[in-house]
């Protein structure tokens, strides 16, 4: 088995030391690393972030390894999900559980030499395997919240940038503007429906000139969003007007068989504002 009081009581006792010997060893001057801070409150809760991990990775050397890695599981996943750390490069927190491994086995090797006549070989392997299994363990768990937050960021900035390109921008007597700018995919374009027709209903818009002037190239299937969108405004009352259609793109559209026929459009945005008014 690998449980064993005098190591667990030996590690508790040297606690505060293991974290103190972590941060010693810390050498990071890297701006976006929460290592290299200096701030005296910062560095408390580091230690402290330290210490708590100590604490409860010693506890598997007193509870049954099945039990110790389904709770410390459930708090490494807690652990990993802190805002700083998450926010700090990933090769500089897994540096740091490495460095820490490194501390914890010094620290066992002290162990084994004070008890050399009482510890087997076979002991050693297996209070050296499970310390390494520990650590793998929150690094893991590290690596999936850290690329879990990532890709919620990710996500977040996608939508602003939709937003951002994609407004519906009220100009004067019920009259909008959505002006469309660079490549239109997929999930953008189903983007600017959603977001469309909802400005244009809370904003109670009755004319939208759409302005094409900032689109690099046209497709079919962007032309069949374009159509799309055009139908689910008529649908709400919203009358639609494409303004800005380059030559570039009118050839195009001709060259792919598109038609808009049943779109009014006009050259230039100014035309399309004089044609409401």
């Amino acid at each position: 088995m690998h449980k064993n009081q005098d190591l667990y009581h030996f590690f508790k006792e040297h606690s505060l030391q293991l974290t103190e010997d972590w941060y010693d060893q810390l050498d990071d001057e890297n701006e976006f690393s929460v290592y290299s801070s200096e701030n005296p409150a910062i560095v408390k809760e580091l230690k402290q972030q330290n210490q708590d991990y100590f604490q409860h990775l010693f506890d598997v050397f007193i509870k049954d390894e099945e039990y110790f890695f389904s709770d410390f599981q459930q708090w490494s996943i807690e652990l990993a999900r802190d805002p700083k750390h998450l926010s700090t490069p990933l090769h500089f927190i897994i540096r740091e559980y490495f460095n820490s491994q490194k501390i914890v086995v010094n620290y066992l090797k002290k162990f084994i030499s004070l008890h050399s006549n009482e510890v087997s070989v076979d002991k050693i392997f297996m209070w050296y395997d499970i310390i390494v299994k520990a650590f793998d363990l929150s690094i893991y768990i590290f690596i999936q919240e850290y690329h879990k937050n990532t890709q919620e960021q990710l996500n977040a900035q996608k939508e602003l940038i939709n937003e951002l390109s994609s407004p519906v921008i009220m100009l004067q007597n019920k009259v909008a503007l959505l002006p469309l700018v660079g490549d239109i995919g997929t999930v953008k374009s189903q983007f600017i429906l959603e977001n469309t027709l909802q400005q244009c209903s809370e904003k109670g818009v009755e004319h939208l000139c759409i302005d094409l002037l900032g689109v690099a190239t046209i497709d079919t299937m962007m032309a069949q969003e374009i159509f799309n969108l055009v139908k689910a405004l008529r649908l709400i009352g919203v009358q639609t007007i494409l303004s800005g259609i380059r030559p570039e793109i009118s050839q195009t559209a001709i060259r792919l068989g598109l038609s808009f026929e049943h779109v009014k459009t006009t050259s230039s945005l100014a035309q399309a504002l004089n044609s409401i008014s």
